[in-house]
């Protein structure tokens, strides 16, 4: 295991497709899903997903991109390179994994702060950030994060930390999770129930099967 990461040593990512690989991962999920128009989503396109009134308004697409034409579906050769990248993006990262640290000796995980501040905006999407949230490049580069609850901070609010590690690795990041946990829960340390909401009652829960627009779109070509 390295000592340390960091610096600027992380190798090049791999050159990326121009295509509109979200605007495929939408197509995808429409022609998958015919039961959305009986739910009440009339969506036909990547632009009604983006341009829908059942999207919270801090993630709708501005009324002036509503009129533009979708992105056509991508070929088999185009969806190949998508995924041929994203492939590259998981090899470069486990390089670097391999040979992070200052003894060069690489990295079992990489650690980040679950959460910035006491005050969390979770709806963030896009190229909207989330208020307080940190984002580790998990998604980009199809590699795993566990978050697990640390104990509390100064103001004695819960906080969790988050580790990111290699494509596929999902099984050791639990295992470490679940590790630090169990010790942390023994030494009073782990879980903390917050304090600024109450419990959410069973009926609060929506058991109603209906498709969440501000979700992102399947991840169908990794």
């Amino acid at each position: 295991m390295g000592v340390t990461v960091g610096g600027t040593d992380a190798p090049p990512s791999p050159p990326s497709p121009t295509t509109d690989r979200v605007s495929e991962g939408w197509w995808l999920y429409i022609s998958s899903h015919p039961e959305l128009a009986a739910q009440g989503f009339p969506i036909h396109t990547p632009v009604d997903v983006n341009c829908s009134q059942k999207k919270v308004a801090y993630v709708r697409a501005a009324a002036s991109t509503c009129l533009a034409t979708p992105s056509p579906r991508l070929n088999d050769a185009e969806v190949q390179a998508w995924r041929d990248y994203l492939r590259g993006r998981q090899a470069t990262a486990k390089t670097w994994m391999d040979t992070a640290g200052a003894d060069g000796k690489g990295v079992d995980a990489v650690v980040y702060p679950g959460l910035l501040s006491d005050i969390s905006l979770n709806d963030g999407g896009g190229s909207l950030a989330s208020f307080g949230r940190r984002d580790t490049p998990s998604a980009s580069n199809g590699i795993p994060t566990v978050v697990f609850p640390v104990g509390f901070n100064n103001n004695k609010q819960p906080i969790n930390i988050q580790l990111l590690g290699r494509a596929w690795d999902d099984d050791k990041l639990v295992g470490m999770a679940y590790a630090f946990e169990e010790i942390a829960n023994a030494a009073g340390h782990g879980h903390v129930e917050a304090t600024t909401a109450p419990p959410l009652a069973p009926d609060e829960f929506d058991h109603g099967g209906s498709a969440h627009l501000s979700d992102p779109p399947p991840h169908q070509l990794r």
